[in-house]
């Protein structure tokens, strides 16, 4: 995973040479291609558990944290679960 600025400076397109135009350029267009992918964040994301934690705390739920997990799950972005890396969609998943 990379952010989009570390994509354009160390990748090259694998698109550049086939679908070239006068303004192509041959690194990576990171967040602005429209294959760009953004880092999923799922249930082992190391950012996961403690968003859980954090909600099971605040309406008073003990382990498994079953409503927590849904909480969290419904609105990722809501509990800081966004991520600022990704890859190249045209490899398929990381």
């Amino acid at each position: 995973m990379l952010t989009p600025q570390e994509a354009g400076t160390t990748l090259l397109c694998p698109l550049a040479r086939t679908f070239g135009s006068k303004e192509a350029s041959l690194h990576c267009r990171g967040a602005a291609c429209a294959v760009w992918r953004w880092e999923r964040i799922t249930t082992k994301h190391p950012a996961w558990l403690p968003a859980v934690r954090a909600v099971a705390t605040e309406i008073g739920e003990r382990q498994p944290y079953p409503k927590a997990a849904a909480i969290v799950a419904a609105d990722p972005v809501k509990y800081g679960l966004t991520s600022d890396r990704g890859f190249c969609g045209i490899g398929g998943q990381p």
